[in-house]
């Protein structure tokens, strides 16, 4: 899950005199109001952080790994999670256990058991980690909820649901993807449906043939049975007007969104934050959009991460990886 151009924001010009260096001051304080509602828990404050080392897996390869607000985390071979990055909420303290796949949300994370149940941690304000009982084959956090699919192939949903986020349909599901406070799927029939908050048309997907479907914070994408890349709903940062091509896979973060083209290279659009969007020369496989970063699957099973790096979060296992997904 799961918030602008290669140089960031615009600045604020020179200013000369007191009146427009207060000028400056007030802006300032308002620009950081509105980021920090932006960021995650509205009712909460980052508190300030380090930069954490990465882990160091030692004989077995992390097999999944998946970016989230500010953190990382990566399953194992020897099935085991490791995480990485800002640990304000203990985000980045995972249970013990065997899994088989993680998803990372703004201040939680959960993962698949090796016997398909899930367990959480992290933030819980909002009951985004109280995860239910049953089997379950994909899991996927967003910002204050979270939404899986059993292996019945129906959904479920927990959490904030002030926007009816966590109100799946009924039916059955090959596809499941938390936004900030939406949710979308992907039917038996490859039809998509959407549910949550609406004010940017991200619940509104078009008609169409699809295999996959991402939510990002007021944005979707889907990719299309054609290889082909569609998105709806806010695209003030151009994170919705994907590149044509074909695309193997596809990732919505906040603000910006990378797939994986057919040809094993990575097209990113939308906010260039922190450079969110330039990712390496290479091959990739697969590729996952957090906050402000990213990280992909290369070729040759290592992995690239690039964008933020403030509490750590581009700085994975040096052991291969054999998956990349978002969270």
């Amino acid at each position: 899950m799961n918030y602008t151009s290669k140089g960031r924001f615009p600045s604020v010009s020179k200013v000369v005199g007191v009146r427009h260096a207060v000028l400056a001051g007030v802006l300032g304080v308002l620009l950081s109001t509105v980021a920090l509602a932006v960021q995650g828990e509205m009712s909460r404050a980052f508190p300030i952080d380090t930069i954490q080392q990465p882990p160091t897996f030692s004989v077995q390869e992390p097999s999944t790994v998946s970016a989230g607000f500010f953190f990382s985390c990566g399953v194992a071979l020897d099935s085991s999670i490791s995480c990485w990055g800002s640990n304000s909420h203990g985000q980045t303290v995972p249970p013990a256990g065997s899994f088989s796949e993680i998803t990372t949300g703004s201040l939680h994370a959960c993962a698949i058991t090796t016997n398909k149940t899930i367990k959480c941690w992290g933030g819980d304000s909002n009951g985004q980690g109280a995860a239910p009982e049953g089997s379950f084959a994909k899991v996927d956090a967003g910002a204050l909820h979270t939404c899986a699919l059993r292996t019945d192939q129906t959904l479920a949903c927990w959490g904030s649901n002030d926007t009816g986020q966590s109100n799946p349909p009924s039916g059955t599901f090959v596809s499941i993807a938390t936004g900030h406070s939406h949710s979308c799927a992907v039917g038996l029939n490859q039809l998509i449906s959407c549910w949550g908050y609406n004010n940017e048309g991200q619940s509104s997907p078009p008609a169409g043939l699809f295999t996959s479907v991402t939510a990002g914070y007021e944005h979707s994408c889907a990719l299309s049975t054609t290889g082909a890349i569609t998105c709806w709903g806010n695209d003030r940062w151009g994170q919705s007007s994907p590149p044509t091509g074909s695309f193997s896979s596809v990732s919505a973060g906040d603000f910006h969104t990378c797939a994986t083209r057919s040809d094993q290279s990575i097209a990113c659009w939308g906010s260039q934050a922190w450079d969110a969007t330039t990712p390496p020369a290479g091959t990739f496989q697969s590729v996952s959009s957090g906050h402000t970063h990213t990280c992909a699957r290369n070729s040759d099973r290592s992995v690239s991460c690039w964008g933020r790096n403030n509490f750590g979060q581009t700085m994975p296992p040096s052991a291969p990886f054999t998956v990349t997904q978002t969270g």
